[in-house]
């Protein structure tokens, strides 16, 4: 905005120079050409040359220009001295003149120049003032246009973050689902080493403690037959038959071919098929899921209880 008035100022003065060169120019030219016919009406007016120029155009009216241009520059040679001081006094005066209208007609355009400078500047600020009104209410052309512009450019980048989002949202629900289901097939894996685990510590209980049952029952049953016997049996050694003391028996009575050694090893083989026949079905009850509950309703819920109670079956 500041710099429009310098350039019409700037506009108006170069303006203003040029008309006033050119006016310059043409009153000169003006007043040589006055100048010029008044000297030449001088001319005709002398008799003597007037004489000179009908004769000369008599006789000569079939020559060239040339010699009429010279005979021309002849008379004016010829003229007094008075009437050329008369004619520059007049020319100086109607240089004057010219000049002051000039110069009248200068101001006067300055003043239009003004004018029209003062308009055109209440015109430009009216119309600034329009387009900034217009701007403010969202009316303008200059505003309009832009804001279509960027109200497509929103739309689309709207739609594409809308789409953007709804993949984002798709890949984080399948990252979900997989760390789940990673989750759970981790947790059954885990679980099923923890059964394994605990299952075989179990087992390998349940068989020491049919070891000791079964080295218990055994010596109970050699206690059993040293307090019949009277005397201490050693394991792996069988009882000489010469120094046995015969036994009185009266009624019918059963005679044992085989020396007791054989039948404590025998009587505790069948015990130990026993035992495992036991252990096996009590180790399918209590290693079913569904039994465990069962299991601890029978007392203890530890595989011992069940050991014992097979050995209170066996005894």
């Amino acid at each position: 905005m500041p710099k429009k008035p310098l350039q019409n100022k700037e506009k108006g003065r170069r303006l203003i120079g040029r008309l006033r060169t050119k006016w310059m120019d043409q009153a000169q030219k003006d007043v040589e050409a006055k100048g010029e016919d008044r000297r030449q009406s001088d001319l005709g007016n002398m008799p003597g040359i007037k004489d000179d120029r009908e004769d000369s155009d008599g006789e000569e009216m079939d020559h060239d220009s040339g010699e009429s241009d010279k005979s021309s520059t002849s008379c004016d040679s010829s003229e007094p001295p008075s009437d050329s001081d008369d004619s520059s006094e007049m020319d100086e005066e109607e240089c004057e003149r010219r000049r002051s209208e000039c110069m009248e007609n200068l101001i006067d355009l300055e003043r239009q120049f003004t004018l029209l400078r003062e308009q055109l500047y209440r015109e430009r600020i009216t119309q600034v003032d329009t387009k900034l009104s217009e701007v403010r209410s969202g009316r303008a052309q200059e505003y309009l246009q832009p804001l279509e512009q960027l109200q497509e450019n929103m739309r689309i980048r709207t739609e594409v973050a809308g789409i953007l989002r709804e993949f984002r949202l798709t890949n984080i629900r399948n990252k979900f689902e997989a760390e789940e289901q990673a989750s759970r097939q981790n947790y059954e894996s885990e679980k099923s080493l923890l059964w394994d685990s605990i299952q075989g510590e179990l087992q390998e209980k349940v068989r020491r403690l049919e070891e000791d049952r079964n080295s218990v029952d055994l010596s109970a049953d050699l206690w059993l037959v040293e307090r019949s016997y009277g005397k201490p049996i050693r394991r792996g050694k069988v009882s000489e038959p010469g120094r046995r003391k015969p036994v009185t028996v009266s009624g019918p009575y059963i005679v044992y071919m085989l020396s007791d050694s054989d039948i404590l090893e025998d009587w505790t083989a069948i015990k130990k098929a026993l035992s495992v026949s036991k252990r096996k079905s009590d180790r399918e009850c209590f290693l079913s899921p569904h039994m465990m509950p069962s299991m601890c309703a029978w007392g203890s819920g530890i595989p011992g209880a069940c050991v014992a109670s097979v050995g209170d079956i066996v005894h």
